[in-house]
């Protein structure tokens, strides 16, 4: 089988792949990862969850939806050199649960989408999908994320910092809840099948509140945002694991 190659548009560097190695487990150098909290209701945590063995885990007596927003430097299969990948911006929906099978804390995670080309790329070497279509507006006082499908519109802008405790008392409080779980559920377009992904933090990088406010847009409602945190300059490795 000849082998495929792909232009980055950015760069203009050419990509060479051979379609028989298989991708697996993906590295990434994050320069940042943002998690936007919202308290949506109960019943649509449920709708959402497409695992019956999943339970969503509630904070204060709340329901909580976040839009978690990696950032990366670079992401590279773990058989290519991490420093040569490409960048991108990629978001998907998340909600931590608690597997009821044997207890465990784990997360589900809707749809993943990013604004690298190279998407397809994943899914045709052996990856769970990610959708492409990601728009970023990246700047010191706002950011925003909108999907072309319509799925997505997150509006953040910077505010004056205020006192006051929200969901979590503590930033320690969230990155605890935050890094519970390692395994992901997540379902990409198949309805007899639920895709397993780990995620493994590389460095021991720390979560801060950030002083912003906005609205989370998606295909389920429309939302306040309650919270904002900010991790940087993380390393993590996905690992897909198979299905369910």
């Amino acid at each position: 089988m000849s082998l495929l190659s792909f232009t980055d548009e950015k760069t203009g560097k050419v990509w060479t792949v051979d379609p028989l190695k298989k991708i697996k487990d993906v590295n990434a150098d994050v320069y940042a990862r943002w998690v936007i909290n919202c308290v949506v209701p109960k019943e649509l945590l449920r709708k959402i969850l497409l695992a019956d063995f999943l339970e969503p885990v509630l904070v204060k007596g709340k329901a909580i939806l976040s839009l978690c927003c990696i950032f990366m430097r670079h992401a590279a299969p773990v058989w290519m050199p991490l420093q040569i990948g490409p960048s991108s911006h990629n978001c998907a929906l998340r909600i931590a649960c608690i597997d009821k099978r044997d207890d465990t804390q784990t997360v589900w995670v809707d749809p993943r989408y990013t604004d690298s080309q190279f998407a397809p790329l994943l899914e045709l070497l052996g990856f769970p999908k990610v959708s492409t279509g990601l728009d970023v507006v990246e700047e010191a006082d706002r950011l925003e994320l909108i999907t072309d499908d319509g799925a997505l519109n997150c509006q953040l802008r910077r505010r004056e910092p205020q006192e006051e405790a929200g969901l979590f008392a503590e930033t320690t409080d969230f990155d605890a809840y935050f890094g519970a779980g390692v395994r992901s559920y997540s379902h990409h377009g198949n309805k007899d099948q639920v895709d397993i992904i780990d995620l493994h933090k590389l460095s021991d990088n720390k979560f801060k509140k950030m002083p912003y406010e906005g609205i989370l847009q998606t295909q389920y409602g429309r939302w306040f945002v309650d919270s904002v945190y900010l991790t940087e300059d993380g390393k993590y490795r996905w690992v897909y694991e198979g299905h369910v």
